[in-house]
């Protein structure tokens, strides 16, 4: 295994080694932002016959009948009543609104002509028995949801939710709430990182007790923390004598693809397979954890369910300023954003440092630039990731 790997040969090891989604049938109330795994199709047209687009009058002809029609004669010479949505006679050729309409001695006079089919919907406008409702993989919104049930669906076939698993491990290191026992000490805070990145990406993970760096006690959490579709790990990505996650998943069976890539921030991430299922070993400085999330594991969990793995390009955001290169690493810069009148412009934030979660509440975007190539200002780029008040995707 080399040292490092590129960035592009640390994607290709990961998106090369994702397994196939399972999926799994759902009821229709619960299928909310979740992803079809195959087209759905009506079995029914909608709306199903001939229907009034508004409350009227049915009407045999154009409504130029000399005196008016018969009110109620269910005949083609008579003017019979009908209600939003409901069906309308076989011989009407259209609807007069009833506000259209004046009413005389039992006979209905019309005000205007109408031409044929006005204000009737017909069979299968909406949706034809058998056309698709809702593709595969599009995620189902609300709108969705309404459609599918519009159909009669009760149930959707969809891509499983994968089961994530998050550890954390570190001697200097302790859950909030929690005493410390040496004033070098600090507040865990990554596995809530992880956990709120996951939860936006639409997956609630299974957080493990955060384990001291102990070998013993890192190997017991990870054999006895159950089934699991992704990995993560954060801490103990170092080669140092106190990481213990990357030696102690090499003994249980997990095959490392790449031990560090060259990345900044995020150099010492690391991704093997365990018994074919994806696992991430991240550093433990937040930042580095973000980005990580961001180029490797989001397109890993896109894929697992069931969205291609490298989303659409996000917002294009023009340059305000020249971004300086690193001279052997992909940087990911952490980008203040502007509003302006040509759209959104970057500046590069002024702090780089890894371990700063503050630099992150302070950034709009992460965007990259390749070793030994500054970006010019005014460049157009697309960034990794931004911010959803920026990102016309949301």
């Amino acid at each position: 295994m080399p040292a490092s790997v590129t960035f592009e040969e640390a994607r290709d090891h990961v998106l090369g080694n994702i397994p196939t989604s399972s999926t799994e049938s759902v009821p229709l109330g619960s299928a909310l932002g979740r992803i079809p795994s195959r087209d759905i199709r009506s079995s029914i047209d909608i709306p199903p016959v001939r229907i009034a687009a508004m409350d009227g009058f049915a009407l045999p002809d154009d409504g130029d009948a000399e005196g008016g029609y018969p009110l109620s004669r269910p005949d083609a010479i008579g003017a019979a009543p009908v209600l939003t949505g409901h069906p309308v006679p076989v011989w009407c050729a259209a609807v007069a609104p009833e506000e259209e309409c004046l009413i005389e001695g039992g006979l209905v006079k019309p005000r205007k002509r109408y031409p044929p089919a006005t204000n009737i919907r017909p069979a299968g406008e909406d949706t034809i028995s058998g056309s698709i409702v809702h593709p595969a993989g599009r995620p189902i919104d609300a709108v969705g949801l309404a459609r599918l049930a519009s159909t009669g669906a009760v149930s959707v076939e969809v891509y499983r939710q994968p089961r994530v698993l998050v550890l954390t491990s570190g001697n200097e290191l302790v859950r909030p709430g929690e005493p410390f026992t040496s004033p070098a000490q600090r507040y865990e805070c990554d596995s809530f990182l992880l956990a709120g990145l996951l939860a936006e990406a639409g997956v609630v993970p299974s957080v493990l007790p955060h384990q001291p760096d102990d070998p013993s006690r890192i190997r017991e959490a990870l054999a006895t923390a159950g089934a699991f579709d992704l990995l993560i790990t954060c801490g103990g990505a170092a080669n140092s004598e106190a990481d213990h996650t990357r030696p102690v998943l090499a003994s249980l069976g997990a095959e490392f693809r790449f031990e560090r890539v060259r990345i900044k921030p995020a150099r010492p991430t690391g991704f093997a397979l365990w018994a074919g299922r994806p696992v991430f070993c991240l550093p433990g400085n937040p930042v580095a954890v973000f980005v990580a999330f961001h180029v490797f594991v989001r397109p890993c969990l896109r894929a697992l369910t069931g969205l291609p793995p490298v989303p659409p390009p996000a917002t294009p955001v023009r340059l305000a300023g020249p971004f300086d290169a690193d001279g052997k690493r992909l940087l990911f810069v952490r980008s203040l954003i502007t509003r302006d009148p040509g759209g959104l412009s970057a500046r590069p934030h002024p702090e780089t440092g890894s371990g700063l979660l503050r630099t992150l509440m302070e950034s709009d975007a992460l965007i990259p630039v390749p070793p030994q190539q500054s970006l010019p200002a005014g460049m157009i780029v697309d960034p990794v990731w931004l911010r959803p008040e920026f990102s016309s995707h949301g």
